[in-house]
C-alpha cells in the first residue's frame, strides 16, 4: 500500500528537482516537500506566506499542512529539467540568458514585494519548463541554503544577498560554473558576452551590498533597457534536411507540370 503524507499518496518517482512525486485526492501530481513541524517552523511560515502568490516564473505552493507530527508542503509539478542539469551541456546561448535573467529578477522582486526573501538561489532551484520559461522554487526544498559558489560573503539576510544569488546564477549560464574568487568577468571565458552583461553580473556580486544593484527589480529594469536597445530574437527552428530535400523536389516536380503544361498550350495553338 503506499504510504500518505497527509492527504497525498506518494510515488517512488521523483522529479528533475530531485523531490519525490505524489497524488492529491484527485489524482493530480504534485511535488512534495517533507518537513519537520518544529525543526522546519520558519520555512513551513515562509510557505505559508506565499500559498496565495502567482507568478509565470514563480513555481506555485498548492498546499501547506501538518497532520500526525508531519508537515509538508506541496508544489506545481512541473515538467522539463533543471539549469543545474542543463548547464551540465555547457553554456546557455546570450538571447536565453538574458530572457532567463529577466524572469528570474521579476519573480525575485515578486518575492520581495511580499515580504520574503530567497537567500538559497542556485541552479537547482530553477526549472526549465518550456521553451523560453523558467520556474523559480521560491523556497529552499531541503532547508541546506545554496551550493557552495552560490552564498553571498556577508550573513546579513537582505534584499542584497538575493541579488548576489541572482547575479551568481547568470554568471554561471554564462560559463557553466559558479563564481570563483578571485572573480573574473564572465566574458573571460565566454567571449560572447556583452559589455553591459558584464558589467551588470560583476556589480551584482560585489563583495560589498552596498555596491550591488539595491534590488532585483533594479537588475530588471537594467536588463530591460539593453533588451529593448539590442533586441536578440528567438531562434528559428532548423527543419530536418530530409524536409528541406522533400519540399525541394516537391518544387521542382510542380515547376516541371508548369512548364508541360504551357508547352502543350503552345502545341495547341
Amino acid at each position: 500500500m503506499a504510504e500518505t503524507v497527509g492527504p497525498y499518496r506518494l510515488s517512488n518517482a521523483r522529479g528533475p528537482d530531485g523531490l519525490p512525486r505524489a497524488a492529491n485526492p484527485d489524482g493530480e501530481p504534485v511535488a512534495l516537500v517533507r518537513l519537520d513541524p518544529r525543526a522546519d517552523a520558519a520555512r513551513l511560515d515562509r510557505a505559508r506566506a506565499l500559498a496565495s502568490l502567482r507568478h509565470p516564473s514563480l513555481r506555485a505552493i498548492l498546499a501547506v499542512g501538518e497532520a500526525d507530527g508531519a508537515a509538508w508542503i506541496a508544489l506545481e509539478d512541473l515538467p522539463g529539467e533543471t539549469l543545474a542539469q542543463r548547464l551540465e551541456r555547457g553554456p546557455l546561448p546570450i538571447w536565453e540568458v538574458t530572457r532567463l535573467a529577466s524572469q528570474l529578477a521579476s519573480a525575485l522582486g515578486a518575492l520581495h514585494a511580499n515580504g520574503v526573501l530567497h537567500l538559497a538561489l542556485d541552479p537547482t532551484r530553477v526549472l526549465l519548463c518550456a521553451p523560453h520559461r523558467a520556474s523559480l522554487t521560491p523556497l529552499d526544498p531541503t532547508g541546506a541554503g545554496p551550493a557552495p559558489g552560490y552564498a553571498p560573503p556577508e550573513r546579513d539576510a537582505s534584499p542584497a544577498a538575493d541579488v548576489y544569488g541572482l547575479g551568481a546564477l547568470l554568471y554561471a549560464c554564462l560559463t557553466a560554473h559558479a563564481p570563483t574568487q578571485p572573480l573574473a568577468p564572465p566574458s573571460r571565458t565566454n567571449r560572447q558576452t556583452p559589455r553591459w552583461l558584464d558589467a551588470l553580473i560583476l556589480r551584482c556580486l560585489a563583495e560589498d551590498p552596498r555596491e550591488r544593484p539595491r534590488d532585483p527589480s533594479a537588475v530588471q529594469r537594467t536588463l530591460t533597457l539593453h533588451e529593448r536597445a539590442h533586441p536578440h530574437p528567438l531562434p528559428v527552428a532548423r527543419r530536418p534536411r530530409r524536409l528541406l530535400l522533400l519540399g525541394l523536389l516537391a518544387t521542382l516536380a510542380a515547376v516541371a507540370l508548369l512548364w508541360r503544361a504551357g508547352a502543350f498550350a503552345a502545341l495547341g495553338r
